[in-house]
């Protein structure tokens, strides 16, 4: 709770943390939901001495992040699983047609 009290009541920068997990073991859930709930707190309480605050889970991604913002400081801590196929196209992009157009040609 203090890395996130002292940057918002004392510092004029962005403040970014990061946690990136290399795989998702059944056993990381009780430590898994002890962050959510974590950050969640920290989120009501930051939100109550007026900063902006936003949370974002993407369950299916197993990604979490949540931002604070108060006056010049933007806190920000993300935590996440490493997805080496996270940037592979979607069933939907693969049918998808390719357009391809010259460099020449003026676009529509």
């Amino acid at each position: 709770m203090n890395t996130i009290i002292v940057p918002i009541l004392s510092l004029s920068k962005i403040f970014q943390i990061s946690i990136c997990c290399a795989q998702i073991r059944p056993t990381d859930e009780i430590a898994r939901n002890y962050l959510l709930q974590g950050m969640q707190f920290a989120l009501k309480h930051c939100n109550e001495i007026g900063a902006k605050t936003e949370f974002v889970i993407e369950p299916c991604e197993g990604y979490v992040d949540m931002t604070i913002e108060k006056g010049n400081v933007e806190y920000s801590f993300a935590f996440f699983y490493y997805n080496p196929t996270i940037c592979d196209p979607t069933p939907e992009d693969v049918e998808m047609p390719m357009v391809v157009t010259s460099v020449d040609e003026p676009m529509e």
